[in-house]
């Protein structure tokens, strides 16, 4: 019997300009509740410094565009905390004012060809 592939989930994020620092500040505020959920391996607020979905330009002045990405043991077990009571909790509250949220999507990815360093490599 084959082990369930580890996924990747990919929340983006369009983050209307000026509102950048309260978005930041919802993450950092979190009640962490994902961390303690069954297969949740990590999770990562990434913002965008350079270029575009359409393109290698600058992103546009009008927003900042965020991508908010979990790594789970399984499919399984994202799926259990979605259903769960915590992420009610941890999604049930409107934390940021009306217009910071331009837009966005999810996506879940199967992770089909890990490769990670064995040991952090310092810089020298």
């Amino acid at each position: 019997v084959e082990a369930p592939a580890p996924i990747v989930t990919m929340n983006v994020i369009d983050v209307a300009a000026g509102f950048e620092p309260v978005f930041e500040e919802v993450f950092r505020g979190r009640a962490g509740e994902v961390e303690l959920q069954p297969g949740f391996l990590s999770l990562e607020v990434l913002r965008t410094v350079m270029g575009g979905w359409d393109g290698p330009g600058d992103a546009p002045e009008k927003q900042t565009t965020y991508l908010v990405s979990t790594r789970w043991l399984s499919q399984q077990a994202y799926a259990a905390w979605t259903t769960s009571e915590s992420f009610k909790i941890a999604h049930g509250q409107r934390r940021l004012p009306e217009g910071a949220i331009l837009g966005g999507g999810l996506r879940v990815f199967e992770i089909t060809q890990p490769s990670y360093a064995e040991a952090p490599v310092a810089s020298r």
